[in-house]
C-alpha cells in the first residue's frame, strides 16, 4: 500500500511538471513563435540549487557544477565565483563551442559579500556578443534594462515582482510581465536562412572576385567598362581598379548591366540634387567642394538600378533609409555610424532581402572645415542557418571587420540607400 502511495505522489508530480511544460510550449507557440520556443531555459536547474544560491554567506564556497536539462540536447554549467566583494552565481548554456558567458540563455546573478543583498541579473538574450537584459532589484518589485550589441534598447521598464522570486521563474514569466512595453519579436529574431539566401549569394560572388579588384584613387568602370577617372573622365593606365564609389558601383552595376546591356552612366551619378539636400550656410561652397558626393552617389545608384527593373523613374530620395526602431534620421546625414550594428540589426529583421550603400558624412581634415561626404561603403546584414546575425562591410579600402570600421568613424554619420538583392547578378571580372 505505501509503494503505491508513493508511486502515485510521484505520477503526480510527473504529470505536473509535464502539464508546466505543456503551458509553457503553447503560450510560446500561441503568442510568439519559434523564437520563445527555442529560447534556451533553466529554471529547473535554478530552482533545484535555490538553496545555494539563497544560502548565508557564511557557508558560501566557490563551486562549478554540471547539471543536464530535462528534455534538452544542452547541459547547463553553475558556477559560483567571488571577485573582490562581489559574489557571482552563473548558469551557462552550453553550446556547440562549450561553454561560453555570452550563449544564449546564460543567467548571471551578482550579490554583494558584504551584506548579502542582490545586486542584479544578467540574461543573454542572443548568442551575438553585448545583447542582454539586466534587471536590478527595487523594494518589492524590479527594474528591467535591454541591451542589443552594448546599447540601451528599452530602459526603466517596471516588473511588478520580488527580486527574489523572479530569480527563479523561467525566462518566459519575464516576457510575460513586459510583453506590452518590449518588442520581443525582434529582440530575439532569428530570422529565416532562406529570407536571406538573395543576399549570401550575392555576397559570397563579391567576396570571391575581390581580391582581384585593385584600389585606384578615383577610379570607376564608365558605361561601356572602360576603366576611368570619375572627375575627368580620362582613361585609367595599368594597374586599373576602383575607388570606394567606384567599387559601389560595381557591385550595382551586376544588377544593372544584365538588364539594360551596358554600365551606369558616371555623368549620371554625379547628377547633383541641390534642391533636395544643403543649406544656406555651405551653398556658396558647392562650386569648389563637393560637399554631398557620396550622398548624391548612392542615392543615384539606387534609382538607376531600380529605374532598369521597373522602367519607371523613381524619386531620388526613394530608397532613402529614413525610418529605423528607437531612432530619429538626421536630414541629409542619416545616422551615426556607433549605432550602425544595431541599425543593421534592425532593418535586416524589418526587411530582408536588401543590402545597403551607405554614405559616410564627416568633418573633412581641409579649410574650412565642413561636414562632407567623402566615404562610400557597401553593407550585407543577414541572419546565418543558426540564426545568429552578421554584418559584413566592404569598400574599396584596406579589408576591416565592421567593429574596425564603426570604430574608425564613430562619431561620424552614414546615410543608407536600400538595394534589393534579388534578381541577375553578375559582376564584371576585373
Amino acid at each position: 500500500m505505501q509503494k503505491k502511495r508513493v508511486f502515485l505522489y510521484l505520477l503526480f508530480l510527473f504529470l505536473c511538471f509535464r502539464a508546466g511544460v505543456s503551458n509553457i510550449t503553447a503560450y510560446t507557440q500561441d503568442s510568439f513563435g519559434a523564437e520563445f520556443f527555442n529560447f534556451p531555459e533553466n529554471y529547473e536547474i535554478r530552482r533545484q540549487i535555490k538553496d545555494e544560491v539563497l544560502e548565508s554567506l557564511l557557508d558560501v564556497r566557490q563551486s562549478v557544477q554540471y547539471f543536464p536539462v530535462w528534455g534538452k540536447d544542452y547541459r547547463v554549467k553553475f558556477e559560483k565565483f567571488i571577485r573582490g566583494r562581489d559574489l557571482f552565481y552563473s548558469f551557462i548554456t552550453e553550446t556547440e563551442k562549450g561553454f561560453h558567458l555570452d550563449s544564449q540563455g546564460t543567467y548571471i546573478i551578482k550579490r554583494s559579500m558584504e551584506n548579502g543583498t542582490f545586486q542584479w541579473m544578467k540574461v543573454v538574450l542572443r548568442n551575438e556578443p553585448y545583447c542582454y537584459l539586466k534587471i536590478v532589484p527595487d523594494g518589492q518589485r524590479c527594474v528591467l534594462e535591454v541591451f542589443l550589441f552594448n546599447e540601451p534598447v528599452y530602459r526603466n521598464i517596471i516588473l511588478p515582482i520580488d527580486f527574489t522570486v523572479l530569480m527563479f521563474e523561467p525566462f518566459l514569466k519575464v516576457v510575460r510581465l513586459t510583453e506590452n512595453s518590449i518588442d520581443w519579436q525582434l529582440i530575439l529574431y532569428q530570422g529565416k536562412s532562406e529570407d536571406y539566401r538573395d543576399v549570401g549569394n550575392v555576397l559570397e560572388k563579391i567576396l570571391t572576385l575581390h581580391g582581384r579588384v585593385k584600389e585606384v584613387e578615383d577610379g570607376a568602370q564608365n558605361s561601356k567598362g572602360d576603366f576611368v577617372f570619375i572627375e575627368s573622365g580620362d582613361r585609367q593606365e595599368n594597374p586599373h581598379g576602383f575607388n570606394c564609389s567606384g567599387f559601389a558601383k560595381w557591385v550595382v552595376d551586376g544588377f544593372y548591366k544584365p538588364l539594360a546591356g551596358s554600365y551606369i552612366d558616371i555623368n549620371t551619378l554625379k547628377q547633383k540634387h541641390e534642391t533636395l539636400r544643403g543649406n544656406r550656410w555651405n551653398k556658396e561652397y558647392y562650386k569648389y567642394r563637393d560637399l554631398y558626393f557620396g550622398l548624391d552617389w548612392t542615392r543615384n545608384l539606387a534609382a538607376g538600378l531600380e529605374e532598369a527593373r521597373s522602367q519607371v523613374a523613381p524619386s531620388f530620395e526613394a530608397a532613402d533609409v529614413r525610418s529605423v526602431k528607437f531612432f530619429q534620421y538626421r536630414e541629409d546625414s542619416g545616422y551615426q555610424v556607433k549605432h550602425l550594428k544595431l541599425i543593421m540589426f534592425i532593418l535586416a529583421a524589418a526587411e530582408p532581402g536588401n543590402f545597403y550603400l551607405g554614405s559616410v558624412n564627416m568633418i573633412y581634415p581641409k579649410n574650412p572645415l565642413m561636414h562632407s561626404h567623402f566615404h562610400v561603403a557597401v553593407l550585407f546584414p543577414y541572419f546565418d542557418e543558426s540564426g545568429g546575425f552578421r554584418l559584413v562591410e566592404l569598400d574599396q579600402h584596406k579589408e576591416k571587420t565592421i567593429d574596425e570600421f564603426i570604430s574608425l568613424y564613430r562619431d561620424d554619420f552614414i546615410h543608407l540607400v536600400r538595394i534589393n538583392a534579388s534578381g541577375v547578378f553578375s559582376p564584371d571580372t576585373p
